[in-house]
């Protein structure tokens, strides 16, 4: 399991960095619309977000929806979370996520 440590001198410019990465998405579906319809559109800026940020949101959610969706006691939860495979509830909410 990977940690990430974070430089609290960081935390400032958290913001300040998803909004450049909203930036590029927006101007790339700008640029994309001319080209291509809205479901390879999407799919195309949901690809360059993750090169952009290395999946580490995508990774968090499909953690969460296998610890949290799951619905077992605590400890169990917890070794989920810790568990490196991806699960049934994470795969389905990465399909929901996407698909939505």
């Amino acid at each position: 399991m990977a940690i990430y440590l974070v430089r609290p001198a960081a935390v400032p410019a958290f913001p300040l960095v998803g909004f450049i990465i909203g930036l590029i998405c927006a101007g790339a579906d700008c640029g994309l619309s001319v080209l291509f319809g809205p479901i390879l559109r999407a799919a195309l800026i949901l690809a360059l977000d993750v090169v952009i940020t290395g999946g580490l949101h995508l990774d968090g959610f499909i953690d969460t929806c296998d610890g949290l969706l799951s619905r077992q006691n605590r400890e169990r939860t917890l070794a989920i979370l810790r568990d490196t495979h991806v699960g049934g509830l994470g795969s389905s909410g990465f399909g929901y996520s996407t698909y939505c």
